[in-house]
């Protein structure tokens, strides 16, 4: 548990840091283009992450997964070393630890009451008291936000409509995809009866297209159009997963239905994950990038937290043996992704390339300096 929590520590870390640092010495003419072609990195990691988790695990077992990592992050501390400016973080406050503190165990024990709200009963004392005791402590980490010099959530940075609008899209539409993702792998294994391996590669052709999706939109999509590609990229998703839902079941019908299927999910989710990004980067003053990328992604995160959960929810009522539960998440997934394609609306109406957000505010005032991730 210890091990997991610090290796969700680094990943919430590096990711936003490393699109910020992408934005900030990226002329602002390109920075679309940049985040497609970032997007469309990430993508190809995706396609390549189940098929070689997959691969360990069949040859070296599931131990593997996890040792794979140790090389590549000594790797990746080499290329930040020398590649990374020395005055990138110059400036730059260490979070609130209370706020942080409070806000991990937050977000915690909401995710484990809607995880075990099925398996203990939705009305036993401990699924209540988790769920509550999970909202108050978010709610004493966003109040501890509004005082604190450096926050663990820059609560200013909403204050901008488009990028407030980025962040409610993209809680919904990370918690259709993590759910998805997840989802999809175990009904090949659990329903199909696909080994690890095949399961991973039989999901491959769906990021390669989430990947030609993200370069599509950071080349060819303009700066005021990008609310139009997360609205587009959410509703062929769900419209994804409504298929999935209708027409899949016990019968293994990889190449007429699951490959065309997983391919516009792919799309999809490339277009409406770039769209999201670069929307809330026009909002975003240059030096607000990083915690502007880190609130998104956090934002992501969260809502992927709480679909996974619901997909431990529903597969706890209907069981992990035949299609009915995995049908279930799936729908559920198209519901999360379909009003995640309304709240896109929300980013619409911003001048393009002008930010919203001022610069943070000094040190002795007395409100918060400002703040805003996935798939």
């Amino acid at each position: 548990m210890v091990a997991r929590i610090i290796q969700g520590v680094g990943a919430a870390g590096m990711i936003p840091a490393a699109l910020g640092l992408v934005l900030a010495h990226t002329a602002p003419a390109r920075r679309a283009a940049a985040i497609g072609v970032w997007g469309a990195v990430s993508s190809m990691a995706a396609a390549v992450g189940p098929s070689l988790g997959g691969l360990l695990v069949n040859v070296w077992g599931w131990r593997a997964v996890f040792l794979i990592n140790l090389p590549l992050g000594v790797a990746f501390v080499v290329l930040a070393v020398r590649g990374v400016p020395a005055d990138a973080a110059s400036g730059r406050r260490m979070p609130d630890p209370v706020g942080v503190i409070a806000l991990a165990l937050g977000m915690g024990g909401l995710v484990f009451g809607v995880t075990q709200g099925s398996s203990w009963g939705w009305g036993s004392g401990r699924v209540i008291g988790l769920l509550i005791g999970g909202a108050v402590l978010t709610g004493i980490a966003l109040l501890l936000s509004r005082r604190h010099i450096s926050p663990a959530i820059e609560l200013d940075l909403w204050r901008s409509g488009t990028f407030a609008g980025t962040n409610i899209t993209s809680l919904f539409f990370g918690a259709a995809m993590y759910a998805y993702l997840l989802s999809t792998l175990l009904f090949l294994n659990a329903v199909w009866g696909y080994s690890e391996l095949r399961a991973g590669l039989a999901v491959t052709p769906g990021a390669f297209a989430a990947a030609a999706g993200a370069m599509v939109v950071g080349r060819r999509i303009g700066p005021d159009k990008q609310w139009l590609a997360v609205l587009t990229g959410s509703a062929l998703f769900a419209g994804a997963c409504v298929l999935m839902y209708t027409l899949f079941g016990s019968e293994h019908r990889y190449l007429e239905l699951w490959l065309p299927v997983g391919v516009l999910a792919g799309v999809g989710i490339g277009v409406a994950l770039t769209g999201l990004s670069t929307a809330a980067a026009r909002s975003l003053a240059p030096e607000r990038f990083a915690s502007g990328t880190g609130l998104l992604m956090t934002s992501r995160q969260a809502g992927g937290a709480l679909g996974i959960a619901g997909l431990a929810a529903i597969l706890q009522h209907s069981g992990l043996i035949g299609p009915h539960g995995y049908l279930q998440a799936f729908l559920g997934s198209a519901v999360c992704a379909a009003v995640a394609a309304v709240a896109a609306v929300t980013i619409r109406g911003r001048a393009p390339g002008a930010p919203v957000v001022a610069e943070a505010a000094p040190a002795a005032a007395p409100s918060a300096a400002g703040v805003p991730v996935a798939d």
